[in-house]
């Protein structure tokens, strides 16, 4: 901030005497007027690089969201949840969108919540277990209601 208040407190100085113009490219044209002699030792300034903002950082760069996995002493009775009764939610070996779908499960129906896992990314992911079949694995908590 200093060079271009600088800058200008030499610009103030010899307008009496001059026209000043900016150029367009970040510079200015200094024109005496009425054909009166002007000494102007180095005016034009290069300006300081503009300092960037910092950008937001992501809760879970910022370390607020530790990855971890909890088993629950006891299993929790809970509901598949959705926008729309017996519509299918994706249910995986692993806490995690890049494994691949190992079955699923329907909105509406009854679950066990054996524990979750919180990822990197702060997501929350429920390991479930389902009564008739006894199939288990993950969904995300997005679609799981805990029955309390």
């Amino acid at each position: 901030m200093g060079r271009p208040l600088l800058a200008l407190v030499a610009i103030s100085l010899v307008s009496s005497s001059c026209t000043i113009r900016p150029t367009g490219d970040g510079g200015i044209a200094v024109a005496p007027m009425q054909d009166t002699p002007v000494n102007i030792k180095a005016l034009v300034t290069q300006p300081e690089a503009p300092t960037p903002e910092p950008s937001p950082v992501p809760a879970a760069a910022a370390g607020q969201c530790s990855p971890a996995t909890i088993a629950y002493g006891e299993w929790l009775a809970a509901r598949i949840t959705g926008q729309k009764e017996g519509s299918r939610v994706n249910v995986r070996p692993q806490p995690s969108t890049s494994v691949h779908i190992g079955s699923y499960g329907l909105v509406g129906e009854s679950i066990a919540v054996m524990g979750e896992a919180i990822r990197p990314d702060c997501s929350k992911w429920y390991h479930v277990q389902f009564p008739t079949s006894g199939y288990q694995g993950w969904v995300f908590g997005d679609f799981v209601s805990i029955q309390k």
